[in-house]
């Protein structure tokens, strides 16, 4: 599971030539750029107010047009990988089955291949928030592996969120089934 940091922030406007791939140019291109440009922020500290300053890379999360902005600026990541990614909002789950130590050095490479991503569109994950979660059926033959993010070893779980899903390393769904139930019975 991969987390971007500060996602929606940091697309940078003069990147989103991107959405020509798309179709999107001309007159909705401009209208899409008319929507981020001309907006400014300050910060308020103790009663005392910073001068505006112009938002370069943003795009709103608030807004229809923000995720989906978000997601045709990072929809280009799959390509650079030999793992299957999925991509979610600011969130990437990205698998591969792991059969021999070669397969678990394919994994690392497509991690590497996504920081090498990350550093050309200006884009960074957070491997804070980054997890790794080992599914399996069977702990017999069981290859274990570190995976790491700018050298930073990630944290290898038992269950993890998925958008909608509790994905648990057997395949059990009591984590999933309990989350639900909370849920359901909470005032």
């Amino acid at each position: 599971m991969l987390d971007f940091s500060k996602a929606f922030d940091k697309v940078p406007h003069r990147h989103l030539h991107k959405l020509d791939h798309y179709g999107v140019r001309g007159q909705t291109l401009t209208w899409i750029l008319a929507f981020l440009s001309g907006r400014s922020q300050r910060v308020v500290c103790e009663g005392s107010t910073s001068p505006p300053a112009a938002v370069i890379s943003d795009v709103p999360q608030d807004t229809v047009l923000g995720p989906l902005l978000f997601l045709a600026y990072i929809n280009d990541l799959p390509k650079c990988v030999s793992s299957t990614p999925r991509l979610f909002a600011d969130d990437c789950l990205l698998y591969w089955q792991i059969n021999s130590p070669k397969d678990s050095e394919i994994l690392q490479q497509d991690l590497n291949n996504f920081q090498d991503w990350e550093k050309k569109w200006m884009m960074s994950f957070n491997p804070d928030k980054c997890e790794v979660l080992t599914v399996t059926m069977k702990r017999k033959n069981l290859i274990e592996a570190e995976y790491t993010i700018y050298g930073q070893p990630l944290k290898t779980v038992s269950y993890t969120k998925y958008p909608g899903l509790t994905i648990d390393s057997k395949m059990n769904y009591n984590e999933l089934i309990s989350n639900i139930s909370k849920k359901a019975n909470s005032p």
